[in-house]
């Protein structure tokens, strides 16, 4: 046997359960076997304490972003699990087919057993909202327990009243976390930070592990061709992957609650990285003029950014406002927290977006500088997604705490590139054309006899 055959089926994890196992059956018919994204391992209460306490703040990010799924998982599924998981166990009864589950690194299990950064950096940031705001934070800490506490009993109470008592109790916590007296904006705006951060940082590990966990089982059982279904954002870097004994046959791409047809055969790599471009070793210590003139043409952009999205933010508020939805007062406060919140985002998605797929924002670009991992190797989905979430750290008391690690590090990194392993680098020059040595005219080059 020489290698698998993979059908890569990405899904919205909230959709139509019906819908998505009938397109699911057309693009995966004929195979040997399905693979699901979902934890190898038993997830447990315990799992879960095990990653409440080493990373409070993004383990309580889970359970924010637990209450906005659900509401839809609700209305759509009835049922807590992802709707992949439940198209696979449709199949799976109909087919008689094995399944295996593969995310081995699902977020509830890398928290479980993160590392020494992740747990320093989340009790950090977990004293600092206490020093910011006592109350506020401990009332959001208690909602959010409460919320948890709450929906996983009703999970293993109630199965079949699941989604008639999940909706309601979902948008009751929701609503007090966002207008209720206890909580604290700040607070829910870094437990979100906190979960975007680790579902961008740990996307690319998912997606090796996911892959490799297919090669060693179709190796073992002589799969020839298998089918993954997984969620939509994991097909892009799961097509970048290279794992030996594994070729990506085709890719199906769900839409949100209609058919879709975007099925593809033999696809390419989705990298739009310039392979081309590197970065020149030794020239970190020297950059520092050239990283201010780059953050402040960055500044520009993102302040352009921040005002779009501010005027979204307060066109909303404004056209909601005396309503059910939302009263005067919420929408004051919307604007009021839109000057914070605006910027911040529009700084991380711009330096995200801008580093991972090019290695560097416009104005490092015209400063002629490049982000690189620590070893000169380009800057992963994980690195950019890190070193840019923990620039609004970075940024506090006018950017001294970044100046402060800049200077103290031989590598001239701020926190976010500690915490990333990155550095910022001129690029290295291209290498010269080789001169003619003849008296003939070569294209774009006059001859030596002129």
């Amino acid at each position: 046997m020489t290698g698998t055959d993979l059908r890569l089926f990405g899904s919205i994890h909230a959709d139509r359960r019906g819908k998505v196992a009938a397109e699911l059956g057309e693009f995966a018919d004929g195979v040997d076997a399905l693979f699901v994204e979902m934890p190898a391992t038993n997830v447990t209460y315990r799992t879960y304490l095990r990653a409440f306490t080493r990373t409070p703040v993004v383990g309580l990010g889970l359970v924010l972003m637990m209450l906005v799924h659900y509401p839809v998982y609700a209305l759509l599924q009835r049922s807590p699990h992802g709707v992949e998981r439940l198209a696979v166990a449709e199949l799976v009864e109909e087919w008689g087919l094995d399944v295996h589950a593969v995310d081995d690194d699902h977020p509830v299990v890398f928290l479980a057993d993160a590392g020494p950064k992740w747990i320093l950096s989340n009790w950090a940031a977990l004293a600092a909202l206490l020093v910011y705001d006592l109350a506020g934070t401990l009332g959001t800490v208690v909602l959010l327990v409460g919320a948890f506490v709450s929906l996983q009993l009703v999970t293993v109470y109630t199965t079949r009243l699941w989604a008639v008592l999940t909706l309601p109790l979902s948008l009751l916590f929701l609503h007090q976390l966002v207008f209720g007296p206890w909580a604290s904006t700040t607070a829910v705006g870094v437990v979100g930070v906190g979960f975007l951060a680790l579902v961008l940082a740990g996307i690319d590990t998912r997606n090796e592990t996911m892959l490799d966990r297919i090669g060693e089982v179709s190796a073992d059982r002589e799969y020839g061709d298998v089918c993954l279904v997984t969620g939509n954002a994991h097909l892009s870097g799961l097509l970048d992957a290279d794992t030996p004994g594994v070729r990506v046959s085709k890719t199906h791409t769900s839409k949100w609650l209609r058919r879709s047809t975007e099925t593809v055969e033999n696809p390419e790599s989705a990298t739009e990285y310039n392979t081309e471009l590197t970065g020149e070793p030794g020239t970190e210590g020297s950059v520092l003029g050239a990283r201010i003139g780059a953050a402040v043409v960055d500044g520009v952009v993102t302040l352009a950014a921040a005002f779009a999205l501010f005027m979204g933010m307060g066109l909303a508020a404004s056209r909601l406002s005396d309503t059910t939805f939302l009263t005067r007062t919420a929408a004051g406060m919307v604007v009021l927290s839109g000057f914070v919140v605006a910027p911040t985002l529009a700084a991380i998605l711009y330096g995200y977006v801008a580093e991972h797929r090019y290695g560097r924002t416009l104005g490092k670009r015209l400063f002629g500088l490049l982000v690189v991992e620590s070893d000169g190797t380009r800057c992963t989905r994980r690195a950019a997604a890190l070193r840019n979430l923990l620039r609004p750290v970075d940024f506090l008391f006018f950017y001294t705490v970044g100046f402060v690690t800049m200077a103290a590090t031989p590598n001239r990194q701020r926190l976010g590139d500690i915490v990333a392993d990155t550095t910022v680098v001129r690029v290295a020059e291209a290498p010269a054309p080789a001169e003619s040595t003849t008296g003939h005219e070569t294209i774009g080059v006059q001859s030596s006899s002129d």
